[in-house]
């Protein structure tokens, strides 16, 4: 041993050993940094959730309420299809004053407008038509004009003919109800015949069909807002329910 150390041999070895361990140093350095994963610059952190919440919301909201308008509409379309078609019919009738002299009442006009709503006009004409008077009320509409001393008498039927003859077979009646209990100084007299028409009522028009879709698209966020309520109200028993799994 003394010969070796006289040699120089325990220097040797001491000069081998921190070679060897500074080697196994560097060696697991470079193995540590070949494993652990390095940060890039350009990482903008994780991607926006594609389910966010409120845009979630959103969208179906507006599919709800879009629903609702296509499916109002779709009931109005068809029952404009389905209800057979009707026909309206028009007669006048005009108040005058005996004396011409006398300026024309307007109020008198309403006042007739009124006699002939009554039982006096609608139970004569009924048994006249053969018909039943509640019938008869729903098809016939009696009016005073807003301009003129006039009564206009309107019937609304499923025939043409039908809905003529009510109306002419009413205002005569308004004729003979004014010649039995006359009012002094004025008369009524049937100015104008009602005529057969030609062609069924025209349906629902561009304004009816948009005060529909209007009501649908209400109804439609009328029910997102009862689904938002029913959510949010769920929201908490979910939150709970999942921090008792992760538990």
């Amino acid at each position: 041993m003394s010969g070796l150390s006289n040699l120089g041999i325990p220097s040797l070895r001491t000069k081998l050993g921190g070679a060897l361990g500074n080697s196994w140093q560097g060696a697991r350095s470079l193995v540590d940094g070949s494993v652990r994963p390095q940060a890039h610059e350009d990482d903008e952190g994780p991607p926006p959730d594609a389910r966010d919440p409120a845009r979630m919301r959103a969208v179906r909201t507006g599919l709800i309420v879009v629903a609702g308008v296509l499916v109002f509409l779709t009931i109005a379309l068809g029952y404009a299809a389905a209800r057979p078609p009707s026909y309206t019919s028009q007669a006048l009738v005009a108040v005058i004053p005996s004396d011409p002299a006398v300026n024309v009442s307007l109020p008198l006009a309403a006042l007739w407008a009124e006699v002939g709503s009554s039982d006096a006009v609608l139970d004569p004409v009924a048994r006249e038509l053969g018909v039943r008077k509640s019938v008869l009320a729903d098809s016939l509409v009696i009016s005073q004009s807003t301009s003129a001393p006039l009564v206009s008498v309107t019937v609304t039927a499923k025939e043409p003919d039908v809905s003529s003859m009510w109306a002419n077979t009413a205002a005569e009646a308004v004729v003979e109800q004014a010649r039995q209990n006359p009012v002094p100084g004025f008369y009524l007299r049937q100015i104008a015949d009602a005529q057969v028409p030609r062609e069924p009522d025209s349906s629902a028009g561009a304004l009816q069909y948009g005060a529909v879709a209007v009501f649908g698209g209400l109804v439609g966020a009328a029910v997102s807002q009862l689904v938002g309520v029913r959510d949010r109200r769920r929201a908490p028993h979910r939150h709970s329910a999942t921090v008792t799994a992760s538990g």
